[in-house]
């Protein structure tokens, strides 16, 4: 580019004299220097009309330098370039540009890029009185953070073969996610119960907007799944009733112990066959004594830990009776299994059908004698009683006043036919029949209609 200017013309007029510098008129308007008046005077017209002087802007040359970097992998911070970066031989300011590859230059912004992908960078230097502008581009990238190793995950157990872990509040950084990244991996595992694994990439689900910053490939996946801990005090007092009884079951835990999940049944179990604790009392064990029935479960006990288990039974006893013996000069014997609750000796019990009231005298099982027995134990109490007149099998014999006789029952009932199953093929007529069966009762009553 050429610039045009009149600076050489009027040089060379100030060197001829022909073009006065500074002077100043005098007072009657001539100049004060004699020899002026002899002078040539050129007026601004004759310098506009004179022919002018171009001068030519020299070339700038800009490059990056040798070594600069052009690709990195992703951090989260943006890839810049600066006059660091650059040879320029001339001069003029220099500024950078960036845009997506491939797309239009009006593209160009000055925010440099920050995310995965490919990208352009333009060099912009400007024009000054002796440079010429120009401009150079560049492609660069930012290539996606390779993450290694997905070790030492654990999964609280929770009934499901999927579990997931998003990077909120940094849950991902020790693994090189950066904080504040939005990356979720979900886990699938071929069981829900503890012990399971997982140790292949193929199995994990990669998620959230700012996943394909990251590159999982290869990744070393090192996954399982934990029990849950459940807390155990020093002393368990509880109540066992007839749905928790169990030989070797000392504790149920119930879903107010703590990351008991529904439908879960865990017991402590007692692996101490010398310690019986079949029966209300209070019994002391070893942490070694026990353990946990289901393997998704565990509690933290010491084998020195010492643990007293107080158990009694939350509901008053009855025993519907199957025999019935007299034994002469003692009394008489009621044989069956108790139903519910405990009998100890010297209880008052009552038989409910009759109203009558009896005085537990001893208990004996399997030729034992008992000083108490719980639910589910075949016994013979020995009673008070002189007769068993009007006692008969079926009846209930029950601590006193906690159970109710019922002299008439109203009941809906179906007669299935033939097709349903039923095997009477003669009609029912009024005035049948039938026999009701009950628990180890029988009762018979005419139908009417």
């Amino acid at each position: 580019m050429k610039r045009k200017t009149l600076l050489p013309l009027i040089s060379s007029l100030l060197a001829l004299g022909l073009v006065g510098c500074g002077e100043e008129p005098s007072s009657d308007g001539n100049n004060e220097n004699p020899s002026s008046s002899s002078q040539t005077r050129i007026e601004s017209s004759d310098l506009n009309s004179s022919s002018s002087h171009e001068v030519e802007l020299k070339d700038n040359e800009i490059s990056f330098k040798e070594g600069t970097i052009f690709s990195k992998s992703y951090d989260g911070t943006p890839f810049s370039f600066s006059i660091d970066d650059v040879i320029l031989k001339g001069n003029g300011n220099v500024t950078f540009t960036y845009k997506v590859k491939d797309s239009s230059d009006e593209a160009y912004a000055e925010e440099a890029p920050k995310r995965v992908g490919n990208y352009t960078v333009k060099a912009s230097v400007e024009e000054t009185n002796e440079y010429k502008a120009i401009e150079i581009t560049k492609d660069f990238s930012i290539t996606a953070k390779k993450i290694t190793s997905l070790d030492s995950l654990e999964f609280l157990y929770s009934k499901s073969d999927c579990f997931t872990i998003n990077n909120k509040e940094g849950a991902l950084s020790k693994y090189g996610i950066l904080d504040g990244d939005e990356v979720e991996l979900n886990f699938y595992f071929d069981s829900s119960n503890v012990g399971q694994t997982l140790n292949n990439i193929d199995f994990v689900d990669i998620g959230g907007k700012d996943a394909n910053q990251y590159d999982f490939k290869n990744v070393n996946v090192d996954a399982k799944i934990i029990a849950r801990v459940l807390s155990l005090p020093a002393t368990l007092s509880f109540s066992r009733n007839a749905s928790e009884k169990r030989v070797d079951g000392v504790y149920k835990f119930g879903l107010d112990d703590g990351l008991i999940l529904g439908e879960d049944e865990v017991w402590l179990i007692n692996k101490n066959s010398s310690i019986d604790i079949e029966n209300p009392g209070t019994y002391t064990l070893h942490g070694s004594d026990l353990e946990i029935s289901n393997p998704n479960y565990k509690v933290n006990l010491k084998d020195d830990d010492i643990i007293t288990i107080n158990v009694v039974d939350d509901e008053e006893f009855y025993m519907s009776i199957n025999e019935i013996f007299s034994i002469s000069g003692k009394g008489i014997v009621f044989s069956g299994v108790i139903n519910r609750g405990t009998i100890h000796k010297n209880d008052v019990l009552e038989i409910v059908d009759l109203g009558k009231e009896v005085t537990v005298v001893s208990i004996e099982s399997f030729r034992k004698e008992l000083d108490s027995a719980a639910k589910g134990t075949e016994i013979g109490i020995l009673t008070d009683l002189t007769s068993k007149d009007d006692i008969s099998r079926g009846m209930i014999l029950a601590k006193k006043n906690t159970l109710k006789n019922y002299s008439h029952l109203k009941m809906d009932f179906h007669f299935f036919s033939q097709e349903e199953g039923g095997d009477r093929k003669a009609p029912i007529m009024n005035g049948y029949n039938p026999n009701f069966h009950f628990y180890k009762y029988k009762e018979s009553n005419q139908y009417k209609y």
